[in-house]
């Protein structure tokens, strides 16, 4: 079910989340590109892009490594290094003790060698332009970015729970909304998506289930826990 509603404007009434179709009346609304999600289903629309996004990179590093083996059969020496003895050197050593026994055979394996080095790497380079000019290396993929906006159509509503944990716990079902996972209330905290300093309110349409883990980790709307206490943890 799709709702085209302005955000600014309108406040949410008995909206539904467009993934999981849950009535958003007393819970946060988070507008993802426009569309109502509930904050688990938007935490998972932001996971699926990014796991989109890696697939796609993937694929493609796949296809890139596929055709440089492809090129590099045709061209062994291909991203290579150079031989620390060719039998070119032998050649040189031959030459230049014909010229000057001992001292001649060493200078000329020396000068050689740098003469080698200098063509190795210009015909190194050749190869790479010729396979980079027709094989652009796949870039990783930038941090996926989605367009977030909080409903905060309710926070002028004044909040009547002393107990607003509580209410969020039981509301959730005493599950992390970001993992998923049911745990002991001393394991869950009640998060406030839009922070205190930023005007955030106590509304439940604010506040959300984590589980410590996901809490310490938590960065929408600027979040960033001053104190976290999972951080090394499994």
């Amino acid at each position: 079910m799709k709702h085209g509603l302005n955000t600014d404007s309108c406040p949410l009434k008995n909206m539904e989340c467009v993934s999981c179709e849950i009535e958003l009346k007393g819970r946060p609304c988070i507008f993802v590109d426009f569309e109502p999600y509930c904050f688990k289903c938007a935490k998972q629309y932001e996971r699926d892009l990014i796991a989109s996004t890696d697939s796609e990179y993937k694929r493609k590093l796949k296809a890139y490594e596929a055709k440089r083996a492809a090129f590099k059969k045709v061209h062994p020496d291909f991203d290579t290094e150079m031989p620390f003895i060719d039998w070119s050197d032998f050649l040189a050593g031959f030459l230049g003790w014909l010229a000057f026994p001992v001292i001649g055979m060493i200078v000329s394996v020396m000068l050689w060698q740098v003469v080698r080095r200098k063509y190795w790497n210009w015909e190194q380079g050749k190869l790479f332009k010729e396979f980079d000019s027709k094989n652009p290396m796949p870039c990783p993929p930038n941090p996926v970015q989605i367009d977030l906006k909080l409903d905060e159509s309710h926070f002028t509503e004044p909040v009547t729970e002393r107990n607003y944990r509580l209410k969020v716990l039981q509301r959730d079902e005493s599950t992390c909304q970001n993992c998923d996972e049911q745990k002991d209330e001393s394991e869950l905290e009640v998060h406030h998506i839009q922070m205190r300093s930023k005007d955030g309110t106590d509304h439940p349409t604010n506040l959300i289930t984590l589980c410590l883990h996901c809490h310490d980790r938590e960065s929408w709307f600027g979040h960033k826990r001053k104190l976290p206490t999972t951080f090394g943890l499994k």
